[in-house]
């Protein structure tokens, strides 16, 4: 939170007295009322509630108040660890995986074909170049002197 949205120090009292379950009625009624008629006291609500769960669970599931020690039965606990110790170990096989040989398959190599297309095209390109060629080779060649 910034500083702009300050919660009150009377309603973190009323927050923390509600989460304890010390809250009184007159404080049940007060903060009641003052939930329904503000939006803001409602999100400092709402981030209250999750800053206090997160720091009161923070160490760990079992939160050990006074409470939940009948519920936490360490002999219980102890017993149950001391006959997962004494289990027989569980054993893992490996088993190995048969490895079939690859079969190798022959390739029977097709013989090299011209394609129609391809084998007209070089004829008509070397065609082509042959006359170019030919016609550079006949062709007068003109002084290169300037006229004036």
């Amino acid at each position: 939170m910034n500083s702009q949205n300050h919660i009150p120090p009377d309603l973190i009292e009323l927050f923390v007295l509600a989460f304890d379950g010390r809250l009184s009625e007159p404080q049940r009624e007060s903060l009641n009322q003052k939930l329904l008629e503000s939006a803001f006291v409602r999100k400092c609500y709402l981030d209250f509630l999750t800053t206090y769960v997160g720091l009161n669970y923070i160490e760990g599931v079992l939160n050990l108040q006074e409470e939940t020690v009948d519920e936490f039965d360490e002999e219980a606990w102890h017993a149950l660890s001391e006959y997962e110790k004494s289990a027989p170990a569980i054993e893992i096989c490996e088993e190995k995986s048969k490895r079939e040989p690859v079969k190798m398959l022959k390739i029977e190599k097709t013989p090299w074909a011209i394609n129609k297309f391809s084998l007209y095209t070089l004829v008509a390109s070397s065609a082509a170049i042959l006359f170019l060629a030919v016609l550079l080779w006949m062709a007068p060649v003109k002084p290169l002197v300037a006229y004036l």
